[in-house]
This record gives C-alpha cells, sequence and structure tokens, in this order.
C-alpha cells in the first residue's frame, strides 16, 4: 500500500507536533480517526499528571498564504464543526507549514470569527472556511501559554459547576425573603390571618437558617476555605437576630413539624427584618457574582 500526497503530509504535521512538544507531556493517538488528530496529557513540573489535558487538530500545508495574520483554514466538514463545537475538552487546532517549519495555533473555540457556531450548522453548505490568525506561532515559550488556556478553561467549568450546586438554594432563598416581604407589606385582616403569618415567619426563617446550613456544609465538606466560616457566621448572627422577636426559636429549629403556637414581637420582627433580608440578597449577590471557590482551590492544585 502506498500513502497519498495527502497523507504523507499530514504524517508530517504529527510528527512535527509530537517533536516540538515539551518533552514531559504525554502525546495519545486515537485508536480510530474521529475528527481528532490526539490528545495530549499536561505533565507538572514535578513529573506528576497535573490533570490537564487538551485534544489537538492539525493541519498541514507546503505554504500557508498568510495575509494581515490570518490565513483561511478551507474545506472543514460540518461534521467537523459539530463534533468539534459539542466537546467538553478544549480542542486546539495546529496549522504546520512545511516549507518554514513552523506551526500557528488557535483554540477552536476561538476560530468562530465572534459567530455562533451554530450559524455555521444551520448553513447550506457541507463545508466552510475559517479564518485562522497567525500570530500565534508554537515556540517554547507558547507552552506555558497554552497551560494557562487549558487551566483556564477547566477553572470556568468548575466554577460553572458550582454556581449550578447553588441553583437550588438560590431558589429556597428567594422563596423565604418573598414570604417575608409579603408578610410585612400586607396586613392581615383576621386572627386565623394573623396566625398564619405567624406561623410563616417562622417557617421561612427556619428555612432560611436550615439553607445556610447546607451552603456552610456543602463547602466545608469538599473544601477548605474561608467563604464556608463567613457564611457559618452569617447564619449564627441571622439566628441570633431572630430570636429577638420569636420566642423559642432555637427550639423551634429542632422540630420538623410547623409549628401550631408562635409567640412573635411583630414591632421587632417588621423593623428587623428588611435589614435581614438584605444582608441575605447581598450574599445572593456574592454567591452569583464570585469567580468561585473552586477556582482558587483548581488553580492551586493544578499549578
Amino acid at each position: 500500500m502506498k500513502l497519498n500526497a495527502g497523507q504523507s503530509t499530514g504524517r508530517l504535521g504529527e510528527r512535527w507536533f509530537q517533536y516540538v512538544l515539551p518533552k514531559e507531556w504525554i502525546f495519545q493517538q486515537p485508536n480510530v480517526d474521529v475528527g481528532i488528530d490526539g490528545r495530549v496529557i499536561i505533565i507538572d513540573s514535578n513529573k506528576h499528571l497535573s490533570g490537564l489535558e487538551f485534544d489537538v487538530q492539525i493541519k498541514t500545508s507546503k505554504e500557508w498564504l498568510i495575509n494581515n495574520n490570518f490565513t483561511k483554514l478551507e474545506g472543514i466538514k460540518l461534521s467537523s464543526i459539530k463534533y468539534w463545537s459539542s466537546r467538553l475538552i478544549p480542542i486546539l487546532l495546529i496549522l504546520y507549514d512545511e516549507k518554514h517549519d513552523t506551526g500557528y495555533y488557535n483554540w477552536i473555540s476561538e476560530t468562530w470569527e465572534n459567530r455562533d457556531p451554530l450559524d455555521y450548522i444551520r448553513s447550506q453548505s457541507k463545508t466552510i472556511s475559517i479564518p485562522i490568525n497567525t500570530k500565534n506561532i508554537i515556540s517554547k515559550q507558547s507552552w506555558d501559554l497554552i497551560k494557562a488556556d487549558v487551566l483556564n478553561y477547566y477553572r470556568r467549568i468548575a466554577t460553572s459547576y458550582e454556581k449550578l450546586n447553588f441553583i437550588p438554594h438560590i431558589n429556597k432563598l428567594i422563596t423565604c425573603i418573598w414570604y417575608l416581604q409579603q408578610i410585612i407589606t400586607i396586613e392581615p385582616q383576621t386572627d386565623d390571618e394573623k396566625l398564619q403569618d405567624k406561623i410563616n415567619i417562622c417557617i421561612s426563617y427556619r428555612n432560611l437558617l436550615d439553607i445556610l446550613n447546607k451552603i456552610y456544609e456543602q463547602y466545608s465538606y469538599l473544601y477548605e476555605s474561608d467563604f464556608s466560616e463567613r457564611v457559618k457566621k452569617f447564619h449564627d448572627s441571622i439566628k441570633v437576630d431572630v430570636e429577638m422577636f420569636i420566642r423559642d426559636f432555637s427550639e423551634i429549629i429542632k422540630s420538623e413539624n410547623s409549628p401550631k403556637i408562635v409567640l412573635i414581637n411583630m414591632e421587632i420582627f417588621k423593623e428587623k427584618t428588611p435589614l435581614l433580608i438584605l444582608k441575605v440578597l447581598n450574599l445572593l449577590m456574592e454567591i452569583t457574582k464570585r469567580e468561585g471557590i473552586m477556582e482558587h482551590l483548581f488553580t492551586n492544585d493544578m499549578e
């Protein structure tokens, strides 16, 4: 059997890439051709597995025609676009230039020309061309940049998972705030409504503290962080404030049943609750805006 010119050129690019790869890093070729030429496993400075890895797609040409720091990658199959855009692992696109014995690199996710990959997928063309930035040249220094890019990619995923885990907690906290706000703004008309309001106040604060405790446990169990301790202190301070207007609140917390009789100082409740709601909202803002506990821990573990 004889390799055709395209296969021979393609193999040349793969061999070149493996040669310039840091010697500690591991290059694994796929068992079958699935649109990826290989996977790179990054080894850290202590020669340990870092947990960071990325896939590689290598395109080779005798000479890439460059205009204003861009070249065109022609004839990309629509099936390849679908496959690349659905991958959770980052994919590094390498353009190897045989004439100049050099390579240019871009992350697939950054080659969409600021377009949604779905725009390509919805198009009627079976193949497309993609503009590739040729400013990023493979060199000894580029591997540190590539490693940093991979780290940031997985860090964003870790932070996203962290925030997803908070969605049920956030929903419950908002529900508690909603009930408390309703009780403050709407005056009960009957004794039954007054009693029900007091029961709802007690249940709302009990649920609120339970959620805060779950958030604390989630972080203190999985990670050691200042954030978990801050949540614990916040939980304790809210409990102290609530005990100022709900009698025997500590005992009510211990019971899973809904209280039937609750003694509440409604004047202090209406004075304290708006500030307590504001404190909880500030916590929600921090949870949803913060980059994430996992991001910092992920960075420390991987470097």
